[in-house]
C-alpha cells in the first residue's frame, strides 16, 4: 500500500478528478490489547454483513497489526537469521582456534611449566593464569567489537529501512551488549579450561625435557627410502600427519567457511538471478498480466474476448478471497482447474479437483490439527460447507494462512460466484502493450489492471539489495578468516621447524621448495574441506532454509543450487588458500644455517 500526501490545492484538484468508484472511507483502532486485534478484525466484517445484509464482501478490505507485523518484518526475519547463523559460525570457527592456541602454548611454554611445577606451582594455578590471559584478551575484543558493531549498524539501519519502510532508530542497549561479552566469555573459558586440562597430567621431570617422555615413537609414514613420488610431496605428506591436530582444526574451519559461503551464494542466485524459486515461495501465480473486472461485468464473456486476442498465450480466474476454515482465517485461492497454473505450491498431496476438496496451508493444519484426508468446514459470507482436505502447501504470503478451492466448490457455498480476477500470460508482445489494448478496447469492464513482471521486479529489489549485503559480508569474512587462520598456523610451524627448515637448506633445498612444501602439506586438508563443505552447501541448504523460514510459513523449499555457483566458490577457497600459504611461507627466506648456528 501506498499512501501520497498532497497540499490542499492539489489534493483539491486530485479530488475533483476522482470518479465515484474512488471514494470510500478508512476506519482505523486504535487497541490497549493489541493481541485481540485479529478478534476485532473479525467480528466487524461479521457486523458489516449482517448491517449491510450482503452475504458476501467485496468493497471492503480488513487488516490487522498482527498480520501486518509478520510480514513487514519477514524479510528482516530472513536476513537476522541468516547473520545470526553466520556469527555461530565464526564463533564455533574462533573456539577452535583458541584450542589450538592453547595447546600450541602449552607445547610452547612446556620447559616454562616444568619449572613452575619444580619450584611449587600446582597445576590450579598455572591453568588460571593460562585461562586469565585468553579471558582479559577476549574481553578487550569483546568491547572493540562492540564498538565496530555499532559503527556498522548504520550501514545495516538502511538495509532493514529499505526493507520495512521504517526510519531505523539506533540506540545502545546495554544488556545485549552485556549478554554477547558474557557468552563469549563462557565459550572461552569452556574451551580453554578443557584444552589446558592436561596440564595436570604433565610431570615436572616430563616438562622439564620439553614434553619428551621416556620413550616416544611413532609410526613413519611415507618411508624415503621405499616410498614412491616427488620427495617434496612425500615430505609435505608427512609433515602432514605429524601436524594432525592443527590439520583436523583446519579442516572443521575449511568444511565451516565453505558451507557458509556457498550458502550466501545460492540465496543470492535465487533472489538476485534466478528467481523463479523465490518467486514461488510467495504463493504468486507467475503470469504477466493482472486483470480485475467490474462486479457487474461477465467474466465468461470477457475471458473469450481476451483468449481470441492475438499474443494470448493462456488465462485464467484467480481470486484471493478471505474464508474462515473450522474458525481460522484463511486467504483462499479459487480457480477453475489448477493444472492450467505455472506454480504449484502444494509440497504434500495435491490441489483440489472436485468440488467437496479443499488445499489448505501446512500453517492452518496445524492451527486446526487436521492432515490430507480429514474435514472441514469451509466459511465464506454467511455460508457454510464441509471439504475434504487432499493436499497441504506452503507460502509465506499472508503469513502462510493460504487455502485453494475449485470454482466448483465455491459455488456449492455461492451458486452466483464467477471470479472477479483474470491471470493472463502472454508471448511476443510486451505487458505494457497488451495492457494499452484491453484498455482501450475493454476499459469500460475492467476495475484495475497489473503489470505482474514489473510489478515483481520493483518489489524483490529490496530483498536482492539486503541479501547481496549480506553475501558481500559473508564472503570478506571467510577471505579474513582463511587468512589469519593460514597465517596463524604456518607461522607457529616454521617457529617450530626452524632448526629443520635451516638444515634443509644446508643441505640444498630453496626457499620456494620449502615454502611448496608447506604449501603443498596444507592443500589435502583444505581439498578434503572444501569437497565436504561442497556437499554440505548442495545437499543441505535448502533443508536449512526450510527450518530458518518455518516460521514464515515454508515446509519445504526448492531453491536452485546452481552445481558451477558451487565450484566457483571451492574453486576460490582452494586458489586464496595456496597463495596465502605461499606468501605467509616467505618468512622461510629469513632462516638460515648459518644464523641458527650464531644464536
Amino acid at each position: 500500500m501506498m499512501k501520497l500526501m498532497l497540499p490542499e490545492k492539489s489534493y483539491d484538484k486530485l479530488l475533483n478528478e476522482l470518479d465515484d468508484q474512488s471514494e470510500g472511507m478508512m476506519i482505523s483502532a486504535i487497541m490497549d490489547d493489541q493481541t485481540q486485534s485479529a478478534k476485532l478484525e473479525t467480528e466487524f466484517m461479521r457486523e458489516f454483513q449482517r448491517s449491510t445484509g450482503e452475504e458476501t464482501i467485496f468493497d471492503i478490505e480488513s487488516l490487522n497489526i498482527d498480520l501486518v507485523k509478520s510480514v513487514n518484518t519477514l524479510t528482516i526475519n530472513i536476513v537476522a537469521t541468516i547473520l545470526v547463523t553466520f556469527a555461530a559460525i565464526i564463533v564455533l570457527i574462533s573456539l577452535i582456534v583458541i584450542r589450538f592456541r592453547v595447546s600450541s602454548s602449552i607445547e610452547d611454554g612446556m620447559v616454562n611449566i616444568g619449572v613452575l611445577k619444580a619450584i611449587g606451582y600446582t597445576s590450579r594455578q598455572i591453568l588460571l593464569s593460562i585461562i586469565l590471559q585468553f579471558i582479559l584478551v577476549s574481553l578487550s575484543a569483546s568491547i572493540v567489537g562492540i564498538a565496530v558493531s555499532y559503527g556498522l549498524m548504520p550501514f545495516f539501519g538502511e538495509i532493514i529501512s529499505s526493507l520495512s519502510g521504517l526510519i531505523w532508530s539506533q540506540s545502545f542497549d546495554i544488556t545485549m551488549n552485556l549478554v554477547s561479552i558474557f557468552f563469549v566469555a563462557f565459550c572461552v573459558i569452556t574451551v580453554t579450561l578443557l584444552s589446558a586440562i592436561t596440564i595436570r597430567k604433565i610431570l615436572p621431570v616430563s616438562a622439564l625435557r620439553g614434553g619428551v617422555k621416556t620413550h616416544n615413537f611413532r609410526r613413519n609414514h611415507f618411508p624415503l627410502e621405499k616410498a614412491k613420488g616427488s620427495l617434496h610431496f612425500l615430505l609435505a605428506m608427512k609433515s602432514m600427519l605429524v601436524h594432525a591436530k592443527q590439520n583436523i582444526m583446519i579442516l572443521l574451519i575449511t568444511i565451516a567457511l565453505t558451507f557458509a559461503s556457498i550458502f550466501s551464494m545460492v540465496l543470492y542466485y535465487n533472489i538476485a538471478s534466478d528467481k523463479t524459486a523465490f518467486i514461488n515461495l510467495f504463493g504468486s501465480e507467475p503470469a504477466n498480466v493482472y486483470i480485475m473486472v467490474q462486479s457487474d461485468a461477465n467474466i465468461k464473456e470477457l475471458m473469450s474476448n481476451f483468449e481470441k486476442m492475438d499474443h494470448v498465450e493462456k488465462l485464467s480466474i484467480f481470486d484471493l478471497i478471505q474464508t474462515k476454515i473450522d474458525g481460522q482465517t484463511a486467504y483462499t485461492n479459487v480457480t477453475e482447474d489448477y493444472d492450467q497454473l505455472e506454480n504449484n505450491i502444494v509440497y504434500e498431496g495435491r490441489q483440489p479437483k472436485y468440488e467437496n476438496e479443499i488445499a489448505i496451508s501446512w500453517v492452518i493444519s496445524s492451527q486446526i490439527n487436521k492432515e490430507i484426508g480429514d474435514t472441514v468446514e469451509l466459511k465464506y459470507g454467511n455460508e457454510t460447507g464441509n471439504f475434504l482436505i487432499t493436499g497441504l502447501s506452503q507460502s509465506i504470503g499472508n503469513a502462510g494462512q493460504i487455502a485453494a478451492l475449485t470454482m466448483e466448490g465455491m459455488q456449492q457455498l455461492h451458486s452466483n460466484y464467477q471470479g472477479s480476477t483474470l491471470y493472463v500470460y502472454l508471448d511476443g508482445i510486451s505487458n505494457k502493450d497488451f495492457i494499452d489494448n484491453v484498455q482501450e478496447e475493454y476499459g469500460g469492464a475492467i476495475a484495475e489492471m497489473l503489470d505482474i513482471d514489473e510489478n515483481i521486479e520493483s518489489q524483490t529489489g529490496m530483498y536482492t539489495a539486503a541479501v547481496f549485503a549480506v553475501m558481500l559480508m559473508v564472503l570478506a569474512i571467510t577471505v579474513v578468516v582463511v587468512v589469519m587462520i593460514l597465517y596463524l598456523v604456518i607461522k607457529t610451524v616454521i617457529i617450530k621447524r626452524k632448526q629443520e627448515f635451516g638444515v634443509m637448506k644446508a643441505i640444498g633445498y630453496s626457499t620456494i621448495q620449502l615454502m611448496n612444501q608447506i604449501s603443498i602439506s596444507f592443500l589435502p586438508v583444505i581439498i578434503t574441506g572444501v569437497v565436504i563443505g561442497g556437499l554440505l552447501g548442495y545437499f543441505f541448504t535448502n533443508p536449512i532454509l526450510s527450518v530458518l523460514l518455518s516460521s514464515a510459513g515454508v515446509k519445504r523449499l526448492d531453491f536452485i543450487v546452481h552445481f558451477p555457483i558451487i565450484l566457483m566458490v571451492c574453486v576460490g577457497i582452494l586458489i586464496l588458500a595456496y597463495i596465502v600459504s605461499m606468501f605467509v611461507s616467505r618468512k622461510i627466506k629469513k632462516i638460515s644455517a648459518y644464523g641458527l648456528m650464531a644464536e
